[in-house]
């Protein structure tokens, strides 16, 4: 038999991100995942093309980040295609050792999919405008009720 065929799988890089940043690429899978079957096959796979990237761009990014090359992507592949779609919008070419030998990119910008922040912002219910006020005025000693003390007066000579 061919015990060998797993060779054939490429190693996908282990990409460090922070877990607000993961939240937003797991949110991101759920938008792309129309069918919700937990895969991005051929039918899920027009959400890349809101990067606005060339078609044989895209076909490069999906043959990258398919590591099982069986035409579907799980999640962390799709996360893989990504970041390799952001490097593509970076103007660099998208390959698994940029994303070995680097930090990994800024999320893409994709038309129609709300940016990080604001995604993020609204999972959480968070707002970050609200403490913004931190050193009003309450903390400080207030005037003197008695307000005397009149004018200084006349020295003397």
């Amino acid at each position: 038999m061919m015990a060998g065929m797993s060779m054939a799988v490429s190693v996908l890089p282990k990409v460090e991100l922070s877990p607000s940043l993961r939240n937003y690429y797991e949110e991101l899978f759920k938008i792309a995942d129309g069918d919700n079957d937990g895969i991005i096959g051929n039918q899920d796979s027009s959400f890349f093309r809101k990067s606005n990237l060339p078609t044989p761009t895209l076909g490069e990014v999906w043959q990258l980040a398919d590591s099982r090359k069986v035409g579907q992507l799980d999640r962390e592949e799709f996360i893989i295609a990504l970041l390799l779609i952001s490097l593509a919008q970076q103007g660099k070419r998208p390959s698994l050792e940029s994303l070995r030998s680097s930090p990994a990119p800024p999320p893409p910008k994709m038309i129609d999919i709300p940016p990080y922040r604001d995604l993020i912002t609204s999972i959480s219910g968070l707002s970050t405008s609200s403490h913004l006020s931190a050193s009003a005025s309450p903390q400080l000693p207030s005037p003197s009720p008695s307000g005397g003390g009149g004018g200084g007066g006349g020295g003397g000579g």
